[in-house]
């Protein structure tokens, strides 16, 4: 997809974006570059949007996720996938992943609408028992990465936080 196709979609007024890779053009012979297309959108995505955009990008390949820092000093080539900054904050996944969730989705019909919910603030979840899981009202969601940990000592670290606002009465 070219700028002009982003401009089209009207990409620059877009609060979230996806990006999925394309399964009908994966090589065979070992070469990892099914992933750049998805990889020069998410690029000019970054660089047409003034205002921070949150994007999802679909890989083919689990090691190209480490392409994805805004850093360039974070990029390390034995750095595992599952250990760069963009996998462990949620904004790329793979076509394994993804499969996966539609398949769990077959037996945990609930399971799209959490996903979808954690990703997209979607509408209060009703539950098989009728009740509704409320959606909250002042607080924000913020994840927090443990990079250091993760190079230092070998880990992948995960914490989200959940800030509340509360009023005081005195």
């Amino acid at each position: 997809m070219t700028r002009e196709g982003l401009e089209l979609g009207r990409v620059k007024h877009a609060k979230q974006a996806v990006i999925l890779a394309d399964s009908t053009r994966i090589l065979r012979n070992g070469e990892k570059t099914e992933d750049a297309s998805a990889m020069l959108v998410y690029l000019n995505i970054k660089a047409m949007c003034k205002v921070d955009i949150d994007v999802f990008v679909e890989f083919v390949h689990m090691d190209n996720m480490k392409f994805m820092s805004e850093d360039a000093s974070a990029i390390d080539k034995n750095m595992k996938a599952h250990h760069s900054p963009a996998f462990m904050a949620g904004t790329c996944f793979t076509l394994s992943m993804l499969d996966s969730i539609i398949c769990q989705s077959f037996y945990q019909p609930h399971l799209v609408a959490i996903i979808q919910h954690l990703l997209f603030g979607a509408r209060p979840l009703h539950l098989l028992s009728g009740a509704t899981c409320p959606a909250p009202v002042y607080s924000h969601c913020f994840q927090i990465l443990f990079q250091r940990h993760t190079l230092d000592f070998n880990m992948v670290c995960y914490s989200n936080i959940l800030w509340k606002r509360r009023k005081l009465y005195l």
